[in-house]
């Protein structure tokens, strides 16, 4: 709530399982008290979990679809420069 309060809150909460109760009152609280706009989205699976990585970009459609933006540009760039470099990628 205090986040929500601030205005740097995500835009949604994903869950590969059931929401557990306290995110969902934190959010539900967030919502009442502080007109935040965050949605949550739960039960996208072990998939999701195994296949999402730190720093991807995630993008949530109007009709709740869940769809990762991978790789992003950026990453395809960094890597197409480090190997002229010679370093890992």
């Amino acid at each position: 709530q205090v986040i929500c309060s601030m205005g740097i809150n995500p835009a949604c909460m994903l869950f590969s399982e059931h929401i557990d109760s306290l995110a969902g009152a934190g959010i539900i609280l967030s919502v009442v008290w502080e007109h935040s706009d965050i949605i949550a989205i739960d039960m996208l699976g072990d998939e999701f979990l195994s296949t999402v990585k730190t720093g991807d970009t995630v993008e949530v459609l109007e009709d709740g679809t869940v769809r990762i933006v991978y790789p992003p540009v950026a990453v395809l760039y960094l890597n197409k420069i480090r190997k002229r470099r010679g370093q890992p990628v």
